[in-house]
């Protein structure tokens, strides 16, 4: 449903740890991965990905997305979260045994988190995916 409800050429900013964990509880080859992203390039939302994984590892798995952009923080870090900022609420993934999401909904709490999420974007480095 987010995906659905996010503006047309929006973005959503997603503060993470790494793309791996992602992909292993929503794997490429699954059907809701391919549905999911389908349905984002329709709607030409954007991912802006703040990680702290390996340059390698993230440009193996990234390289191929469309319309996504990618930058990592300098220290490494590990946290059993990730925040996905839409335009009126804020996803936490909780990983886990069982992932779980959370969602806070509000503009206001949105924008909050992408206030902090602007500050880390900017002593981010730049991960370049394109081949």
């Amino acid at each position: 449903d987010s995906i659905s409800l996010q503006p047309l050429n929006s973005r959503v900013d997603i503060l993470g740890i790494e793309s791996k964990r992602y992909f292993e509880i929503f794997p490429p080859d699954g059907p809701g991965y391919g549905l999911f992203e389908q349905n984002r390039i329709e709607r030409r939302i954007r991912w802006r990905l703040l990680l702290s994984g390996s340059d390698q590892d993230e440009i193996r798995l990234n390289t191929d997305r469309a319309l996504v952009e990618c930058r990592l923080l300098r220290d490494r870090t590990s946290a059993p979260i990730d925040l996905m900022l839409w335009r009126d609420h804020t996803g936490i993934l909780v990983y886990g045994k069982t992932p779980s999401v959370l969602d806070l909904p509000g503009e206001a709490p949105a924008r909050g988190f992408r206030k902090y999420f602007s500050l880390l974007w900017a002593q981010g480095r730049d991960l370049a995916l394109q081949a």
